[in-house]
């Protein structure tokens, strides 16, 4: 009986983390801002600290895109640089 709570309240800390992340890297902190908003008192503490949160994982989600996305511009170049220069070991 006990295990089954336990399981149960471990599987909603983890899926409430899996939906905090996603509406997180999507949207950033909005959708808990309005959350605030409409409920206010402790709740809009609380959704408070969850939209900055979720602000900062997405200003770092957008960063880490940029990255990659640079990382992927200079492999594509070098790839090309490489093929032209086989090609032109197969020519002469």
């Amino acid at each position: 009986m006990m295990l089954r709570l336990i399981k149960k309240i471990t599987f909603l800390m983890v899926a409430s983390a899996i939906v905090f992340v996603v509406f997180a890297m999507m949207g950033g902190g909005d959708a808990f801002r309005w959350i605030g908003e409409e409920t206010g008192g402790v709740i809009q503490e609380g959704s408070d600290w969850l939209s900055e949160a979720a602000d900062d994982l997405k200003e770092k989600t957008d960063a880490l895109k940029e990255t990659i996305g640079e990382w992927v511009q200079r492999a594509k170049e070098y790839i090309a640089m490489i093929a032209e220069k086989v090609r032109e070991k197969i020519d002469n």
